[in-house]
């Protein structure tokens, strides 16, 4: 059942496509805020294991970024 305060996606999306999404973003914790509320549109919840990955492709990705920066 779907809360009628949580919009939820015309187009369904996988948790690896809304992990990828979420890494884009420029802190961690708006990376954890936007996985979230995709995850919740798509009516799935959140873990921990999912949040620690989200967090080691948002780390990665500042890597790379760094290396590209120098």
């Amino acid at each position: 059942m779907q809360a009628k305060h949580i919009p939820t996606n015309q187009c369904q999306t996988g948790t690896e496509q809304n992990l990828a999404a979420a890494a884009l973003e420029e802190t961690l914790p708006q990376a954890q805020f936007k996985f979230r509320c995709l995850e919740y549109a798509n009516d799935r919840g959140t873990g921990g294991d999912q949040f620690d990955r989200l967090a080691l492709l948002f780390q990665a990705r500042q890597k790379l970024l760094e290396l590209i920066r120098k």
